[in-house]
């Protein structure tokens, strides 16, 4: 569900000229047909998987819809 990003990996990709990742305003993002998902640093991985959760205190399931929509 998600690339755990770091500057080299960024820099890597940049680099590679990779068709299916983006770096726009500082952040990455994998490009998926018409829909742009935010790489999400290892860092902000459990605050964010938290954050969607508290929404509406959704299960396992949901909370992984939701997170796959927008990350990746």
């Amino acid at each position: 569900m998600f690339i755990l990003a770091n500057s080299a990996n960024r820099n890597d990709l940049q680099q590679n000229n990779r068709d299916d990742f983006s770096v726009e305003g500082g952040l990455l993002y994998e490009l998926k047909g018409s829909k742009k998902l935010l790489v999400v640093p290892k860092a902000m991985c459990r605050e964010i998987i938290q954050d969607i959760h508290k929404i509406g205190h959704l299960g396992v399931k949901r909370t992984e819809e939701l997170l796959s929509q927008e990350y990746f």
